[in-house]
């Protein structure tokens, strides 16, 4: 779950303003940003944890990890926008947080549909 998660950021689009960004369609990120592509970055961790049997078994379920860390964070989110709407806020920013919830679940559901064509 921790590699999905990390991996985030690559699938969410950049903001301008706000608590969340990611990079996904950014170029050049190694180049100008100094950030690893998301290939580098799955194949770093893949060489650090030394290829098991399990990662190898994953594999084909990648994408089906990333939304599902993606449908977990937009949850969270929105339970963020709830709080703020209801006037329980724990920061000044959760109603700007909160209305992420719905970009992430967008994008865990694009995430979703991709796994599922490619398991087709």
């Amino acid at each position: 779950a921790e590699v999905p998660y990390k991996a985030m950021p690559y699938f969410l689009p950049p903001l301008p303003s706000g608590p969340m960004t990611g990079f996904a369609g950014l170029r050049e990120l190694e180049s100008r940003f100094g950030l690893p592509t998301l290939e580098a970055h799955l194949a770093s961790y893949h060489n650090a944890a030394d290829a098991n049997e399990v990662m190898e078994r994953a594999k084909p379920h990648w994408l089906l990890f990333c939304a599902t860390s993606h449908f977990r964070i937009a949850a969270i989110l929105q339970g963020v926008y709830a709080r703020s709407k209801a006037g329980q806020a724990s920061s000044a920013n959760a109603s700007a947080v909160g209305a992420l919830a719905t970009t992430c679940a967008d994008i865990a559901w694009s995430i979703a549909q991709q796994h599922d064509r490619q398991q087709q």
